[in-house]
């Protein structure tokens, strides 16, 4: 006989299966002669295939693990595919910069590179070769397809297409990677970590919760015995965070959505109110992108107020699209564009300082470079430096609380040994 559990997980495959047949279905739907045109069916039934089967998925998870394993291959499995996804990026990002520099074709490059790799990124390199010969322009087609590159790619990728230095938008785009990858793999290797022995704590104070907490206070109470202070105190704690954890995650959520919207309000200039991490590592993140873009303008000897119009117009962060919309409010009513983005909180003073003189020089494409570089430098020191101060206190709080267990639910073993001896 099969275990009801097993049952319950093998009927879950079912939703599995039909969202795969859902996505095959549409697939033999596709109009080869117009691989551009948008089908409401047929991307309903897209959704409707990838919903059942992430669905199908999670229900079988669970179902065959329980949920505590379940929360736990998830947190160890997502850094796995964001580390898949990041590198099929980079793979596809040399691609693209090799066949540009090489003068090839892009449609073979494309082909090629479809058929090396598998999966999501294998049907998204299909699916670009055929926008770009059906005529679409290389940022549009990125654009479309919303899986091989990332927004802030995107946007240089954009930049350097329209003023005709594509070759070395994507050469900015490789050296940013460089740069920043072994900080965020390092820093987010340590986040990694603290999820992971989060989890594991909460899975351990569960069972000596569930499990072990009830049968010491039943053996106590057989020998006619108190338990130790600490001990009850563990278990009220824990009866308590047991009891409202609705509580404890409304708040943490509320906590979360305040946060986002401050930061979304002092983004778009609706508040003054400092956010210390937000003003100085996010804006700093998007400050070194909109810098490479108008360098590339710069290079290409395009006008910058159609540069700043187009990143107005593009950019994927709304709240960088208000700043940008502003600035080109100050342009159009005479004013200079360091000033403007001095003011918009895009560059810092000593940033407008060397633009200025390098524009007088005539080294203003080296000097937006050069500052685009120093913002990322930037963020990756501030971004570090935060980390490291929040590790050591993340680490030590961990401590104390699995400190607190061992003391909670050991210490009664020594008093009920002494009280028998």
């Amino acid at each position: 006989m099969i275990p009801t559990q097993l049952q319950h997980a093998l009927g879950a495959i079912g939703p599995v299966v039909l969202g795969m047949a859902l996505l095959v279905a549409v697939r033999l739907m596709e109009d080869r002669r117009d691989p551009t045109a948008t089908d409401p069916l047929r991307l309903g039934l897209r959704v409707a295939g990838w919903v059942l089967i992430v669905v199908g998925v999670l229900a079988a998870t669970v179902l065959s693990l329980g949920i505590l394993f379940s929360i736990l291959l998830l947190i160890l499995g997502l850094p796995a595919l964001f580390e898949h996804q990041r590198a099929q990026r980079q793979a596809f990002l040399g691609m693209l910069s090799a066949a540009v520099r090489q003068r090839m074709p892009l449609s073979p490059a494309l082909e090629a590179f479809a058929a090396e790799h598998g999966g999501i990124t294998s049907w998204q390199a299909q699916a670009l070769t055929r926008l770009l010969a059906g005529g679409w322009p290389l940022p549009d087609a990125l654009d479309h397809v919303r899986w091989l590159v990332k927004g802030r790619d995107l946007v240089l990728i954009r930049a350097g297409q329209e003023s005709g230095h594509l070759e070395q938008a994507l050469r900015d785009v490789t050296a940013r990677y460089e740069l920043e990858d072994p900080v965020w793999s390092h820093n987010g290797g340590r986040i990694g970590y603290l999820v992971v022995v989060t989890g594991w704590a909460w899975v351990i104070g569960t069972f000596l919760m569930r499990i072990i907490a009830p049968q010491m206070q039943t053996i106590f109470q057989e020998f006619n015995l108190d338990l130790p202070l600490v001990t009850q105190w563990a278990i009220f704690l824990s009866e308590g965070a047991a009891r409202y954890w609705y509580l404890i995650a409304f708040n943490i959520l509320l906590l979360a959505m305040l946060a986002y919207l401050l930061c979304a309000l002092r983004g778009m200039g609706s508040i003054s109110l400092p956010v210390p991490v937000f003003d100085g590592v996010i804006v700093r993140l998007h400050s070194g992108t909109i810098l490479e873009a108008l360098a590339l303008a710069v290079q290409g000897e395009r006008p910058l107020r159609d540069a700043l119009a187009s990143l107005a117009r593009w950019y994927p962060k709304y709240w960088v699209r208000a700043r940008l919309v502003k600035v080109l409010r100050d342009l159009d009513a005479g004013g200079d564009w360091t000033d403007s983005l001095l003011a918009r909180g895009v560059i810092g003073r000593s940033e407008r300082a060397v633009l200025q003189a390098a524009q007088r020089t005539g080294n203003l494409a080296w000097a937006l470079r050069e500052m685009a570089d120093a913002s990322r430098r930037r963020v990756a020191y501030r971004l570090q430096v935060l980390v490291s101060l929040l590790y050591p206190p993340a680490i030590l709080s961990i401590a104390a609380v699995v400190g607190l267990f061992v003391v909670a639910y050991f210490y009664p073993l020594v008093r009920l040994i002494e009280s028998l001896t």
